[in-house]
């Protein structure tokens, strides 16, 4: 069989299969299916507008607050705020918990969480001190102990033979 003899045989099929879903696109049956599967969605959709919506709204208006609040509030202006109203400079207090509750609910756990961040971003970076100024010092060991060792070297006496 040739090439061409397949395609034009292809292209039959191709067409037979057109006619098939043209014929059953207009038919009755097919509009019944499609009624029952409305009919039979029909609760679930009102389920979904009564209450998925309005919650799926409401999450997305949290992100946007969210995203506002962290956009306005950076680490500094958190820490200093921190600072100012729940100790003083290096206080690693936990805020009060009448400040961070809310009677809505979700709202002082996400100022638990933030206080959280804030407390754990501190106490990295306290750590990144120390281990800076271990380093410094360590440093300033090695310089020494390097000028020693020059300054041994040149008060040696040389010996040649």
């Amino acid at each position: 069989m040739s090439y061409l003899n397949v395609i034009k045989q292809q292209q039959t099929e191709i067409s037979q299969l057109r006619e098939q879903v043209a014929l059953l696109t207009s038919t009755p049956l097919l509009r019944e299916i499609d009624s029952r599967i409305a009919s039979s969605l029909e609760p679930q959709m009102l389920l979904y507008t009564q209450q998925v919506a309005p919650l799926m709204a409401e999450n997305q208006r949290l992100k946007e607050v969210i995203a506002d609040l962290t956009a306005r509030l950076t680490a500094s202006q958190a820490d200093s705020l921190r600072e100012a109203h729940f100790g003083g400079p290096g206080s690693d207090r936990e805020p009060p918990r009448q400040y961070a509750a809310c009677p809505g609910g979700s709202h002082g756990t996400l100022l638990d969480n933030l206080f959280a961040e804030l407390q754990e971003e501190r106490r990295m970076r306290k750590a990144a001190q120390g281990q800076l100024a271990q380093q410094e010092r360590y440093g300033t060991y090695m310089e020494n102990a390097f000028r020693n060792v020059v300054q041994a070297q040149s008060a040696a006496p040389v010996f040649s033979e």
